[in-house]
């Protein structure tokens, strides 16, 4: 069962991204919403990717300890 923050990894025979990783952000009747973050600047946010993904097109790999804007989320530079 697939939740939210959960890593997937999309399946390259079923889809053009795979096997890009993925983190859920909706869990939907069809499938999920999930984002793939992008590589900026150093020191900047990264930028979000978002898809929507077929359930039976992905797989669940674990689940994301870190999550980009929540209040758990630091910078390594500054601790």
């Amino acid at each position: 069962m697939v939740r939210i923050n959960d890593v997937i990894q999309l399946d390259p025979a079923q889809n053009d991204w795979g096997p890009l990783l993925c983190i859920v952000s909706e869990v939907k009747s069809w499938g999920v919403q999930c984002y793939a973050l992008v590589p900026e600047k150093r020191g900047e946010l990264p930028g979000s990717m978002y898809l929507r993904v077929n359930t039976g097109m992905f797989q669940v790999i674990g689940h994301a300890e870190w999550i980009v804007g929540s209040s758990s989320t630091e910078d390594p530079e500054s601790a």
